[in-house]
Parts: structure tokens; sequence; C-alpha cells
């Protein structure tokens, strides 16, 4: 398996892997979302993961900074193709955001969850990470997630 940063010239087969995390939102709002977050945030990259030069996995990552833990790296929608599932991907995927996280000097790396993803939670266990709290959502209008 091949990690690397993933480029805008990509998009076709970034938004097929992201439509799988996200079905009920449309392959060309998922686009719009990607091409404003990387026109509008110099501190966002996705990774991503080839195997034999198909692009089988990837993930988001924000860098940032907030008052209560300083430099973070934030994972931001990891996923893996069906076919690829149970391979090391994903494993692969936060062990590199791990080390992008450390060679940034950030003090934590972060990430949401959904709540029945059950198989994601074990995933993230595994690689050393801890429930701290609950990410809270007030949603304002009606849109598609």
């Amino acid at each position: 398996m091949k990690l690397q940063v993933l480029s805008t010239a990509q998009v076709i087969e970034i938004v097929e892997l992201l439509a799988y995390l996200n079905p009920a939102v449309p392959r060309d709002v998922l686009r719009s979302r990607y091409e404003k977050i990387t026109k509008e945030h110099s501190n966002y990259q996705i990774i991503g993961a080839f195997v034999e030069d198909g692009l089988v996995g990837l993930s988001g990552v924000w860098h940032g900074t907030k008052i209560w833990c300083g430099d973070f790296l934030e994972v931001d929608n990891l996923v893996v193709h069906p076919d690829y599932r149970g391979r090391g991907v994903a494993t692969g995927l936060m062990k590199q955001i791990e080390v992008m996280a450390r060679e940034r000097n950030c003090n934590i790396v972060v990430l949401d969850s959904y709540t029945n993803n059950h198989s994601s939670h074990r995933l993230y266990h595994r690689q050393g990470c801890e429930i701290w709290g609950f990410h809270f959502v007030k949603p304002l209008r009606e849109f598609e997630h």
C-alpha cells in the first residue's frame, strides 16, 4: 500500500470514495464542498491510500490550534472502499496521520465518528484513541448529510 497527499486533480476519485461514507449526499454536493474546502483552507489536505495504483482509501486532515489543546490534527471523513475493508488500509491511514501530527508538533489527533459506526470505534480504540467528550450539533436549517 502506498500513502500520499492527494491533489485537487483527483477530485473524481476522491468524491467516489467520499460517497461511501456519505451516501445520502449527492456527488455534486460532495464535490462542491471538497472544492470549497481546498480553495478556502490551506490547513486541509487529503491523504490517499493506493493499492496497485488504485485509490482505495482516504482521509482528510485539518491542522489547527485551539485554546484548550494547542496544535491538533483532525481526521475528517476517513473512508475505505468496501472491497478493501479489513485489510489494514484504515490502520495505515491512521498511522500516517499520527506521523504527520508529530511532524507538525501537534499535541493531539482528534476525530468525530457517527455513534452507530461501531467498526470505526473499534479501529480508533485500537489506534489508542480515547473518548473524551461529545460532539453536539444544532442544525440551523435543512441540509444534505
